[in-house]
C-alpha cells in the first residue's frame, strides 16, 4: 500500500463509522413533533388575538381617537398616532400596558398609557404625575375632554 492510502484508510473508516452510528440513532416521531409544534402555533395565535383585541379596545376609546384626528389634522397629515402593547402580562402583573404615541421623528412622544385586564378587559388609565392607575370613569370624571 502506498503512503498516501495509508494516510486516507483511516479517514475512510472514521467517516465510514461516523455515518453508519448517525443512521442508527433513534429520530424522534415526526407525529410528536407535529402536535407540539401545532400547540406552540395555538399558543401563539391566541396571544395575537389577545394582543390585537387589547389594542383595538384602546384604538376604539373616544380620546384616542380624538386625538389622534388631532395630530393628523396640525402635522398636516405627516404624522398619527401609534397605539402598541409595551409589555404584556407577567405573573407580577397580569394587566396589558399599552401606549398611545407620536413619532415625531426623534422619538416616541407619549400621550396615553394604559392598562388592560386579559380576564374581563377593563381599562385603566396610568396618570404619570401621580404615576398611579384610575379606572376609565375616574379618568373621564376628573380630566376635562379638552385635556384628555
Amino acid at each position: 500500500m502506498n503512503k498516501f492510502a495509508r494516510l486516507l484508510l483511516p479517514i475512510y473508516c472514521c467517516c465510514l463509522t461516523t455515518m453508519c452510528l448517525t443512521s442508527c440513532e433513534q429520530k424522534p416521531k415526526k407525529a410528536a413533533v407535529v402536535v407540539k409544534s401545532k400547540q406552540v402555533q395555538k399558543l401563539k395565535a391566541d396571544t395575537v388575538s389577545q394582543e390585537s383585541k387589547v389594542i383595538d379596545l384602546i384604538l376604539d376609546l373616544e380620546e384616542v381617537r380624538n386625538r389622534t384626528q388631532g395630530v393628523e389634522k396640525e402635522s398636516q397629515g405627516k404624522r398619527t398616532l401609534a397605539t402598541y402593547v409595551e409589555s404584556p402580562p407577567t405573573r407580577e402583573d397580569p394587566n396589558y400596558w399599552v401606549k398611545v404615541a407620536e413619532d415625531n421623528g426623534y422619538a416616541y412622544v407619549t400621550y396615553y398609557t394604559f392598562t388592560v385586564n386579559p380576564k374581563d378587559y377593563s381599562i385603566s388609565f396610568y396618570e404619570p404625575i401621580e404615576g398611579n392607575l384610575i379606572t376609565l370613569a375616574e379618568w373621564r370624571r376628573t380630566v376635562p375632554l379638552t385635556d384628555r
